[in-house]
């Protein structure tokens, strides 16, 4: 999957599921300030980085999906005001 750095496009994180032949399908996605930053309209105050796998399990009448995601989120901790990653 092709992505350019700091350019999300929130269609490049649809999963179009329903042409996926029966079986085991693996996804990929990389998370970042510039994606999240499209859903809030005020500037993000925490730094993400995660890289997210979703496995779908596709069946004739059904679909599983696992989902992994692994990274880190620096946050502003309450008392001291001190940034960390969490």
């Amino acid at each position: 999957m092709k992505k350019k750095k700091q350019e999300h496009n929130k269609i490049e994180y649809i999963i179009e599921y329903a042409g996926l032949p029966v079986g085991e399908h693996l996804f990929e996605f990389y998370i970042d300030n510039a994606f999240m930053q499209q859903h809030y309209a005020k500037p993000l105050e925490n730094n993400y980085q995660i890289t997210t796998q979703i496995i779908l399990l596709k069946y004739n009448h059904s679909l599983q999906a696992k989902i992994k995601m692994n990274g880190n989120i620096s946050v502003l901790c309450d008392k001291c005001l001190i940034q960390y990653s969490y």
